[in-house]
């Protein structure tokens, strides 16, 4: 870690510089803040669905016992209510309940051990260094090959959450994780000035950034620009995208396929377990008979019956998906707060490095950073090699223009060209 600071004016926080090595579990803890309240929201709901089920549950048990003990009193119906729920009739209540208990209980550690998988399976789990300057309008950014630069009116906050410092970003899936680790008592403290200045409605670049921001900016007038204004549509085709990663399309092949091998071993398992839990059951010599012949007579068709669910799932996955991404990316538009007209964003193609400028921010990456160009329906991606694609709409370019970028993208990337995806997408 290195902090240089330098003097700032009467008033202002004094420039500094903080360097750290950013590692893959920085990356998910910094996913876990970005998307906090989404993780809390899915935890809540999962305990929301069990209460409802062990409401419905009780009930069924009530009436049953309630019918069993009529004309006999409260005391005789607590009895049979109470016997029923430790007997076999409790059965689906603990079957029901202790796995949503333990979900729930385990759902951050579950939610930290995908974050880690899917950067694995995109090869993001690398360390690389981050390198930062805080100045009084704001902040650069580099990592690499890509430099960011933040004003002040985009940056939401400081959050310490004890193991990182967490700079918010508005109106970005995004944050800026400092480990604490590896903060000096001076980076403490100059951040903390440095917070208190940089307010929403603080100094800083508008488009461009000043001069002091940036070490190399491009050089001369950009090949080609365009620009467009996002909506909950481009959100959701990036979680598309997501969806349809080759890993996570392998998963979800083994999952059906795993999926179809228990829905097959469900029936007879439930019932020996049944069996077993039987206090009046018949010997096994007696049992196993029967149930040898159940598969011949009744099982086969449980069994069909739960594959044909499990058909009909697989069918309406596509389906399920989109829904979920355009449910998801409008929550995720809807978190916006700046007026639309100012969180448009515009790209400049120079020969050595594409750029992208939004309100408050600045965007330029190298372009050996980026393996080429994807097609996805009317959607293009930028396969950055750092993190998330770049995702620039056709309707972003003037006519005629898209295929002049992709010739560009070809030549400045070493790619063949553009890769047309959409027809890939499948379950």
């Amino acid at each position: 870690m290195k902090s240089a600071p330098t003097q700032g004016e009467s008033g202002e926080p004094e420039t500094f510089i903080i360097e750290t090595v950013i590692g893959l579990e920085d990356r998910v803890a910094a996913a876990m803040f970005i998307y906090q309240d989404l993780f809390r929201a899915a935890r809540q709901r999962l305990l929301a669905f069990l209460l409802v089920v062990l409401a419905l549950l009780l009930a069924m048990a009530g009436h049953t016992a309630w019918q069993a003990t009529a004309g006999q009193g409260f005391i005789a119906f607590l009895s049979r209510l109470g016997g029923d729920l430790l007997g076999l009739g409790g059965l689906p209540i603990a079957l029901i309940s202790i796995p949503t208990l333990i979900g729930y209980l385990l759902q951050p550690a579950i939610v930290r051990r995908r974050l880690r998988r899917w950067y694995r399976d995109e090869q993001r789990d690398q360390p690389f260094p981050l390198v930062v300057q805080f100045w009084p309008g704001g902040l650069t950014s580099s990592a690499n090959i890509h430099v960011s630069v933040i004003a002040c009116r985009r940056v939401t906050g400081v959050v310490w959450t004890g193991s990182h410092v967490m700079i918010g970003l508005r109106d970005l899936e995004d944050v800026i994780a400092l480990p604490e680790r590896d903060l000096t008592r001076e980076d403490r403290a100059h951040l903390r000035q440095w917070s208190a200045f940089c307010h929403a409605a603080g100094p800083g670049a508008v488009l461009d950034p000043p001069a002091h921001a940036l070490q190399n900016p491009p050089a001369g007038d950009p090949l080609m620009s365009m620009g467009y204004q996002p909506t909950a549509a481009d959100r959701a085709a990036g979680l598309a995208w997501q969806m349809e990663r080759p890993a996570i399309r392998r998963r979800r092949r083994n999952g059906f396929a795993l999926a179809f091998i228990l829905t097959a071993l469900l029936p007879p398992a439930l019932m020996v377990l049944l069996w077993l839990l039987d206090p009046e059951r018949v010997p096994a010599r007696y049992a196993a008979p029967l149930l040898a012949e159940m598969f011949a007579t009744d099982f086969w068709q449980w069994i069909l019956a739960l594959w044909a669910v499990t058909g009909l799932l697989l069918l309406i996955h596509p389906w399920l998906r989109r829904r979920q991404a355009e449910t998801l990316g409008a929550r995720l538009h809807a978190r916006q707060t700046n007026p639309a007209g100012q969180n448009a964003v515009s790209f400049s193609v120079y020969p050595d490095v594409l750029v992208w400028r939004q309100d408050g921010l600045y965007n330029q990456v190298d372009w050996k950073g980026f393996d080429g160009l994807e097609r996805r329906g009317d959607d293009v991606f930028l396969i950055y090699r750092g993190g998330d694609p770049v995702l620039i709409p056709a309707r972003a370019f003037p006519p005629g223009q898209l295929a002049a970028f992709g010739r560009e993208v070809a030549r400045r990337t070493g790619m063949s060209g553009a890769r047309d995806n959409a027809a890939e997408a499948g379950a």
